[in-house]
């Protein structure tokens, strides 16, 4: 999934391994760029960042 180029509303979302959100953000006219999400007080383990844009979904998965 591209974000370069036209201006595109996105969110963002961390899901623990059992599927709760740990974090959710909407980020309107986002054009390109970074993200960082602070995850000190988050427990050790794996998670899943989802991107959601106009264009479609993409899900990874993390390990902290």
């Amino acid at each position: 999934m591209r974000l370069l180029g036209s201006r595109q509303d996105i969110s963002v979302e961390i899901l623990s391994m059992n599927g709760q959100s740990v974090f959710n953000k909407a980020l309107p006219g986002v054009q390109s760029g970074k993200l960082s999400v602070d995850v000190r007080d988050y427990a050790s383990g794996t998670y899943f960042v989802k991107v959601n844009t106009a264009e479609g979904s993409k899900i990874e998965k993390v390990t902290i």
